[in-house]
């Protein structure tokens, strides 16, 4: 969360030569949390016969939960 606030500040401040860099690295992060939660989902349904939509469900209550 420390880079989002330091992407705001950084944007409000038009330092934008720091700003992409910051908004690259979080967005990369986000991109990459998200294909791991794919990742483990399909390892879920090939390995342990888990639907897929049972996956989607399961993780949608834990959002809600945080």
């Amino acid at each position: 969360m420390a880079e989002v606030t330091d992407f705001l500040d950084q944007v409000i401040n038009q330092d934008f030569a720091s700003a992409a860099p910051t908004f690259a690295d979080i967005m990369g992060d986000r991109v990459s949390d998200s294909l791991e939660q794919e990742k483990v989902k399909m390892a879920d349904s090939v390995f342990n016969g888990v639907d897929a939509e049972d996956v989607e469900e399961d993780s949608e209550s834990d959002e809600e939960e945080q």
